[in-house]
């Protein structure tokens, strides 16, 4: 692809700048044992149309997001990690267990966990956007640049910034606009494809960042973007606009992150899953990322996996009555629910209680419309409340269905009554 009409007349903004002088652009390893202020704004207005419509609902929006950010000692991967402590928030809803965060890099771009516990999808759309300062370096080109030359960026790092999986048509094109003796400022514009939530996105991005020659990293980012993306198979077509300014600064002494915090953040297990509430808030689940809640109403969830642009598995979940139902019932009840799609039964089993829940499971394939299906059915019950959960997975080429991520899925549900896997972080939360 040909650089864009809008960045030749980048180009021709510059072209009268000294070709004799050069800044060196290349980002420090250090990203700073802080601690970091950063702040970061965005603005938006887009149309989304959701799935079996064709009325696009307008939105718009501001946010903002204020933290203090201190570096950690490097993961299990090695891959720098950071403690982020949330002091302001406008514009959105941050559970207090949800203000203390960690963040790693990651080839897909920095991934934000809880520190006291997982996140909601809602509250990581926030903590967890475009241009994140562990990847807003990767704009850089290192070594030497004369004012006034070009570069592009590496698509995979494109990918990073804006987080989505770049297609072959991705092109940003940076370009050094001014030098002086303590700054650079950089220009960037260009055209991006690729798919995010396995869906196809367009985008359009213009930016302007400076780049601190002391610190030898980038301390400010604008970014405006146009973007379109279609209908995926989880989440809804969208037509947006979008603003977002990204300051870093030296963080002030006043207000130091906890040491305890520290620890806690360096010594914890990450768990990168969501925290789903559902059925009026009286059970919740833990999700992998992958997994997105498409349907909800008072009584039941609908949660569909995806693997790149495919829909893996569909899993409704349902409260029911808390009756006396054993595991010959429930199996029969799977029969009649199946009817003739239903070709066979291939497991059945009790599992022993789980903090009071009782589960029971059922195993089974079939086909529907000709083509193959397998089954998974849960029954789940405490003493006062039950659900059913049905999950639809796809079967391979070898006629096998993965239900590993599925297992892992029913096996996280509770009762709000019962101890959670999060109950620990939750008590650490209570106590901060």
């Amino acid at each position: 692809m040909t650089i864009c009409r809008c960045f030749i007349a980048l180009f021709a903004c510059v072209a009268a700048a000294s070709a004799d002088e050069t800044v060196d652009l290349t980002p420090w390893s250090n990203i700073g044992s802080g601690p970091l202020t950063v702040e970061t704004s965005l603005r938006y207005a887009a149309k989304v149309t959701a799935e079996e419509t064709t009325q696009a609902v307008p939105v718009q929006g501001e946010l903002s997001l204020t933290y203090t950010q201190q570096e950690l000692a490097s993961g299990p991967s090695g891959a720098p990690r950071v403690i982020r402590r949330v002091d302001r928030v406008t514009g959105a809803e941050l559970r207090a267990e949800a203000r203390l965060l960690v963040a790693e890099a990651d080839a897909l771009g920095a991934k934000v966990v809880g520190a006291n516990g997982p996140l909601t999808r809602a509250e990581l759309d926030v903590v967890q956007a475009a241009a994140d300062p562990l990847d807003i370096d990767e704009l850089l080109p290192g070594g030497e640049v004369r004012d006034g030359g070009t570069w592009k960026v590496d698509p995979a790092m494109v990918g990073r910034l804006m987080r989505l999986a770049p297609g072959e048509d991705c092109e940003l094109v940076g370009i050094v606009s001014d030098i002086t003796p303590t700054h650079a400022r950089l220009r960037y514009a260009g055209t991006i494809e690729g798919v995010a939530d396995g869906a196809k996105v367009a985008i359009e991005l213009r930016g302007v960042a400076l780049f601190d020659r002391g610190a030898g990293r980038l301390t400010k980012l604008n970014l405006a973007w146009k973007e379109n993306r279609e209908l995926g198979p989880a989440t809804p077509a969208v037509e947006a606009t979008a603003k977002l300014n990204v300051t870093i600064a030296e963080g002030e002494n006043e207000s130091p992150i906890d040491s305890d915090d520290i620890r806690l953040a360096e010594k914890r297990q990450l768990d990168d899953r969501l925290l789903v509430r559902f059925a009026a808030g009286a059970w919740t689940l833990l999700a992998e990322r992958d997994w997105f809640v498409v349907a909800e109403d008072r009584r039941s969830a609908t949660l569909r996996r995806l693997e790149g642009d495919q829909i893996a598995a569909v899993t409704t979940i349902v409260s029911d009555s808390p009756r006396d139902l054993g595991l010959p019932a429930f199996e029969s009840e799977v029969r009649y629910a199946l009817g003739r799609d239903l070709s066979q039964i291939v497991q059945s089993q009790v599992t022993p209680d789980d903090n009071g829940v009782a589960r029971l499971t059922v195993a089974s394939i079939g086909k529907v419309e000709e083509e193959p299906v397998a089954w998974r059915h849960h029954r789940l019950a405490s003493a006062d409340a039950a659900l059913s959960a049905t999950t639809t997975l796809r079967v391979g080429e070898a006629g096998a269905a993965d239900d590993t991520p599925v297992r892992r899925l029913i096996e996280s549900v509770r009762p709000v009554t019962a101890p959670s896997e999060t109950a620990a972080a939750e008590a650490t939360a209570v106590r901060r």
